[in-house]
């Protein structure tokens, strides 16, 4: 009974604490206190009470941690985004493709992390659509949404993105594959090709997504590019 008390204390320290505390707790009580919080007056305290709701499991706080895409704080939005992934509900696509544009990028890697969590056939077609847009950042967020669902039928337009002109749709495409989960997929010579494109970052990529299969086959070439 104290924490539910605390949590107005107007120390916004406190404030933090006692939400972060009851999103551990997984009350069912603490459930409109914590929505609440979502319009506290102290950045830090609206962004532990969106990761506290995230965590309840409880999709009944989506519209409100929806509200929260509009706060001016890039981290408030982006733990909003996390825990819509986490909830996995699907009223949340809109608002979600919307903060996949954001001007930030760990807004926009959330906000994709969450679409793929969402993982129905509706957003499967709206990420590869997403794939044909002009715009790189439309193709860099749909790149990694699609990875981080999991679905093996995303691989072959992942794999085509490789030859993209444009290095930072390279660079999605790998970070997309990495977050597929590609050790059983057999792209090595895929990614082994990306090691010797033109720019730095997408070798990079190509390194991290290699080192992430584990195989002798991907690890041996890596090893001359360390060097």
């Amino acid at each position: 009974e104290s924490l539910f008390q605390k949590i107005n204390d107007p120390d916004s320290e406190v404030r933090k604490a006692v939400v972060s505390a009851l999103g551990k707790l997984g009350n069912i009580k603490a459930q409109t206190p914590l929505i609440r919080r979502l319009k506290d007056s102290y950045a830090e305290v609206r962004e532990a009470a969106a990761k506290a709701l995230g965590e309840s499991g409880n999709s009944l706080c989506v519209e409100e941690l929806m509200f929260c895409f509009h706060d001016k704080i890039w981290k408030v939005r982006e733990q909003a985004a996390i825990a819509l992934g986490k909830l996995g509900d699907e009223r949340a696509l809109e608002p979600l493709l919307e903060m996949a544009d954001d001007t930030d990028a760990d807004v926009r890697q959330a906000s994709a992390s969450a679409l793929g969590n969402l993982h129905t056939p509706k957003v499967m077609q709206i990420l590869l659509d997403r794939l044909q847009e002009q715009e790189w950042w439309k193709k860099e967020t749909a790149a990694i949404a699609l990875g981080y669902s999991g679905d093996p039928k995303v691989l072959e337009p992942l794999l085509e993105g490789l030859d993209d002109p444009d290095w930072r749709i390279r660079t999605a495409m790998l970070n997309g594959l990495r977050s597929l989960g590609i050790s059983e997929l057999k792209v090595e010579e895929d990614l082994i090709k990306r090691l010797q494109d033109p720019h730095e970052e997408v070798r990079r990529a190509a390194i991290i997504a290699l080192g992430s299969l584990g195989t002798e086959k991907a690890l041996s070439p890596i090893i001359p590019c360390l060097n």
